[in-house]
């Protein structure tokens, strides 16, 4: 299917993070073929949109919503947009709300991520939940049986520890993620792999556990992030994987915007 004009249940969602963008078509509120590239190749992102089944041939008039926690980024992503779509973009919060009560002091200073991946949430889990979302920070989200956003926990995701311990030490290497993890390394890289994915399993869950007091023991919940599958393997609390939960939550958003 050829997109070369305005349809009313067509639209693209974008959701940039910190150190990747993740995009996708939206058919009748559905995810298309969600395709992610670092920031340091946004370029790629015209190539990437050859879709199988939805084909974007030459620029559309279709909106874009967008995610953004990563101001410089979403500016650097205008041009890019431009070659696929001359729709407008719309950022979460400031051009549409977020429908999720933040019962937080500072309610305007969560991440707009982490409100639309409670959101995505709540409408898969409709009742108490947690979220965790490993990426380059890891967050540890709460939210009650009246889907108000409580608040949570941030800590560095493990690519940002290995990050830390070479930059800020001076004789460990940088560590890939990838690779055995045991939990008594045998060698210097095995032995930060090891710290860094088992610290951060037991750090989510223990968050879980604690989080759990204040929602209840019956919380479903819901994992996500590009580090997440890292994790999973190490951790026993997540009831439900969904890879694209900011990306579900920015369309529920853009979708029920007045």
């Amino acid at each position: 299917m050829a997109l070369g004009r305005r349809e009313p249940d067509l639209l693209f969602a974008c959701d940039v993070g910190n150190s990747r963008v993740g995009f996708a078509l939206v058919v009748d509120g559905r995810l298309c073929e969600v395709v992610r590239v670092p920031l340091s190749e946004l370029g790629g992102l015209t190539g990437c949109l050859r879709m199988s089944r939805h084909e974007v041939s030459g620029p559309t008039d279709l909106p874009v919503a967008v995610s953004c926690v990563n101001p410089e980024a979403t500016e650097k992503l205008r041009p890019v947009l431009a070659e696929i779509t001359s729709g407008p973009m719309a950022l979460a919060r400031r051009d549409f709300p977020i429908p999720m009560e933040a019962a937080v002091e500072r309610p305007e200073r969560v991440g707009a991520d982490r409100l639309l991946a409670a959101l995505g949430a709540w409408r898969i889990a409709g009742g108490p939940l947690v979220v965790v979302d490993v990426g380059t920070a890891t967050t540890v989200d709460a939210v009650d049986g009246q889907g108000r956003f409580l608040g949570g926990a941030i800590l560095p995701g493990p690519s940002m520890g290995a990050w830390a311990l070479k930059a800020r030490t001076a004789a460990l290497p940088q560590v890939g993620l990838n690779g055995p993890v045991e939990p008594v390394g045998r060698n210097t890289e095995q032995a930060i792999r090891s710290g860094l994915l088992f610290g951060a399993a037991g750090a989510v869950e223990r968050l879980v556990a604690e989080q759990k007091r204040v929602v209840g023991r019956e919380a479903r919940v819901i994992g996500t992030g590009g580090g997440l599958a890292y994790l999973e393997p190490l951790v026993t609390c997540v009831d439900e994987v969904r890879e694209n939960l900011v990306l579900e939550g920015l369309v529920a958003a853009y979708l029920s915007r007045p």
